[in-house]
């Protein structure tokens, strides 16, 4: 009989017990979440997910300065003192000595993963982007990044990635930490 935390990989009568597979907590707890964070993420605004996915890069990408503060927020999101408190409100982020956090590792690498394409996109970002430059302010600049956003972006993401590039400070550097963030948890 298999303990919590191991699946055998053959039978103890086979006398092969050290060829035991270890499924990590980790592993499991993931799997067994993911549907409370594509619920927690649905049930978001794009201006949310917009600031949770900041939260998310900026914990994993490496060459970025680790500060979680509102005024180094409101550099990748200029709405972000508006958007905080709902997201602390429903649990997602939490506030410790003015820095915040998303309530669990986990769901940053979730939300990295959720919005990160595994291969180039079929589609093209800078057709997109001519179709619905009316509804974005300031796009003539991100015709530059359009192939790294058909390269690394989710075409259903490149609304939300369009309107942050379009509201940050930090536009030219976005794009390129996202794929560092996505390399750190192993997808690209």
């Amino acid at each position: 009989m298999p303990r919590a935390g191991f699946e055998p990989t053959s039978s103890p009568r086979e006398g092969n017990m050290i060829g035991r597979t270890t499924l990590t907590v980790k592993d499991k707890s993931a799997e067994q979440a993911e549907p409370h964070f594509k619920y927690y993420w649905g049930k978001s605004r794009v201006p949310e997910q917009i600031l949770l996915t900041t939260i998310a890069i900026l914990s994993h990408a490496s060459s970025i300065e680790k500060r979680f503060d509102l005024n180094n927020l409101k550099k990748f999101h200029q709405e972000s003192s508006n958007i905080i408190s709902g997201l602390e409100e429903r649990g997602l982020v939490l506030k410790k000595d003015g820095q915040h956090r998303i309530f669990s590792p986990m769901l940053e690498e979730w939300i990295i993963r959720e919005i990160i394409n595994e291969k180039p996109s079929e589609k093209d970002y800078e057709e997109w982007l001519t179709d619905n430059e009316g509804y974005f302010a300031g796009t003539r600049r991100l015709y530059k990044r359009a192939k790294q956003i058909t390269d690394h972006i989710k075409p259903k993401y490149w609304g939300m990635i369009t309107e942050w590039l379009s509201d940050s400070e930090n536009r030219e550097n976005i794009v390129d930490w996202i794929v560092e963030a996505a390399t750190t948890v192993g997808l690209v």
